[in-house]
């Protein structure tokens, strides 16, 4: 019995892989980091890495035990990104900053309650991370908003057609948090936006005119822009019953970026 387990052994160790590279670095805020992609690892931390785990003797007198199965991010998982990120915000100086870095920084955190949103953590601790992380990304916020953003005609027009390519994808959550208005956010959550326009009547459908998407200041505002845009719709009760609409929207500049009421992407 015991020439048997051997030879399986024996024959488990010569089919297993080799082993991977782990990568190891330390952040800033003290945490330590495992990966064995070396694309995720930061440039400066490469130095450090890579390290090899040492492999472990075969046994020669008792069957493998059972490895132990992944477990999903736990709540230290959670908080300790958003503290990651809140830690790079607290040590940049924000003033000296170019908007393009400032908006990665919010690209940053819009990944990051991504993975809030998709986290197998007590719904507390969710809660905790996504105030946090909002509260950071604030920060962010106020500074181009204290700069003014850009208020040009072509700057409203451009944002407005970049939502229009995730309207047609049904990028439904990358509209809600990157185009959606403070206020049709407070109105909507993200799943109940995502059922409305799932179950409006008119459905976007390839494609527009981008020459006919135009905007406008609307009278005196110095940060609202009325774009008006003639777009493909198909009716979902049934063919024939659509076609190109002439539609306007309001886009606004809100902390920075442009936004624009979901409301108006559902309605009839």
């Amino acid at each position: 019995m015991k020439k048997i387990i051997l030879i399986i052994l024996v024959a488990a160790l010569v089919a297993a892989p080799a082993f991977a590279e782990v990568y190891r670095w330390t952040g800033d805020d003290g945490i330590e980091h495992l990966t064995n992609d070396p694309e995720k690892v930061p440039p400066q931390y490469l130095p450090q890495g890579p390290v090899k785990p040492a492999r472990r003797p075969a046994k020669t007198q008792e069957p493998p035990q059972p490895q132990p199965q992944p477990q999903p991010q736990t709540d230290a998982g959670v908080l300790g990104e958003v503290m990651a990120f809140c830690g790079r915000i607290a040590r940049a100086r924000l003033r000296k900053l170019e908007p393009d870095e400032l908006r990665r920084m919010l690209d940053d955190a819009d990944t990051l309650q991504s993975g809030i949103d998709a986290s197998e953590a007590a719904y507390d601790k969710k809660a905790e991370a996504a105030e946090a992380l909002s509260r950071c990304r604030e920060k962010v916020d106020d500074e181009l908003a204290r700069r003014g953003g850009d208020e040009s005609e072509d700057a409203a027009r451009s944002a407005f057609k970049g939502m229009l390519d995730d309207w047609y994808a049904k990028k439904w959550e990358s509209i809600y948090y990157g185009y959606g208005s403070g206020a049709s956010r407070d109105a909507y959550t993200k799943e109940a936006f995502a059922e409305k326009m799932d179950s409006a009547r008119l459905e976007l459908v390839c494609c527009h005119d981008e020459t006919l998407v135009r905007a406008a200041r609307k009278g005196a505002s110095r940060d609202t822009f009325t774009v008006s845009a003639k777009l493909n719709f198909k009716d979902r009760r049934g063919p024939g019953r659509a076609g190109f609409k002439s539609k306007t929207f309001d886009v606004r500049l809100e902390k920075g970026q442009w936004k624009v009421s979901l409301s108006e992407l559902f309605a009839d």
